[in-house]
């Protein structure tokens, strides 16, 4: 009996030691997540942002090799790495700048297509065959956890969290950690690509006050006009353009160039004496061709 009450009395310290360290887990977790969120509101650089988040989740999860962010490409085929951690060299499944088949990946893809977290305890044991997974599978992956990025529904990331050698269980609070940390990265993506856009509006109104003020200056028309292509310049990437000055008739009275036009291909020749351009602009306020092509054949869009 003496026994049984000891053992009764250890097995009590035993749970009020594990659900300590697990309230002492979650404050902490708690407390490192409002640290990420916080960060948001200090700093704009993306890359920054992310790399916090890799290196908190390899803080809080023992035993992992490698923590990688990677987001989708405008075509939605291929997930580029953005920030990196690992344990070691040989711990570097695709370095930064690489792309990623979505095709040819197992978790990363199923994460992209339900939006739901993936757990891979043996990836061993996955038999899809693709380049991609194959590659990974003879580094010696074992064990992987797949978090989705997603943004107002819409997936753009994933959250890869990687083990080798041993297969490794993740527990409900580790999982619940690193789906926070994606909320928070989902969170600082949009905030940055809102800034961004935000601030290309900026620039453009800023732009186009500057070409409103030419219009009061005492430069000569030459001058305005080479004013007029260098600030075209800062919103718009080209090799050539050119302004035509049209009479009463409809014929050209004055051409302003820039660029890399020749004088047997110059702005006129090129462009103004196309039949296609000239029945074109007539009818529509601007054109725009995909892709330049020998007149007369011209692909418009």
């Amino acid at each position: 009996r003496f026994l049984q009450s000891m053992a009764n009395q250890v097995a009590t310290t035993i749970d009020n030691v594990q659900l300590f360290e697990a309230e002492a887990r979650r404050r902490q977790e708690a407390e490192l997540l409002s640290q990420l969120a916080a960060s948001l509101t200090h700093s704009l650089e993306l890359d920054d942002l992310l790399q916090q988040a890799v290196n908190l989740v390899a803080q809080q999860l023992p035993g992992v090799h490698n923590v990688v962010i990677t987001l989708l490409d405008k075509s939605g085929e291929y997930l580029r790495p953005r920030v990196y951690w690992h344990a070691a060299p040989q711990y570097v499944l695709n370095p930064v700048g690489s792309r990623i088949p979505l095709a040819e990946t197992y978790a990363s893809q199923q994460a992209i297509r339900t939006r739901a977290i993936v757990i891979v305890e043996n990836a061993q044991a996955i038999s899809l065959d693709t380049p991609h997974l194959n590659n990974a599978l003879a580094t010696g992956i074992s064990s992987a956890l797949y978090v989705p990025i997603v943004i107002q529904d819409k997936p753009v990331g994933v959250l890869h969290v990687n083990v080798w050698d041993q297969p490794r269980k993740f527990r409900a609070d580790e999982v619940a950690f690193c789906q926070g940390v994606a909320y928070q990265v989902a969170n600082a993506h949009e905030i940055t690509r809102l800034f961004a856009a935000e601030r290309r509006q900026l620039h453009l109104a800023q732009t186009l006050q500057q070409v409103g003020s030419l219009l009061t200056t005492h430069l000569s028309l030459d001058e305005v006009y080479e004013q007029l292509f260098h600030l075209l310049q800062k919103v718009v990437d080209f090799d050539a353009a050119a302004i035509f000055l049209l009479n009463e008739t409809g014929s050209i009275n004055r051409v302003a160039s820039y660029g890399n036009w020749t004088e047997t291909q110059g702005p006129e020749e090129t462009l103004f004496y196309s039949p296609q351009f000239q029945e074109i602009w007539q009818h529509q306020p601007f054109l725009v061709i995909s892709e330049w092509q020998p007149l007369p054949n011209l692909q418009l869009i």
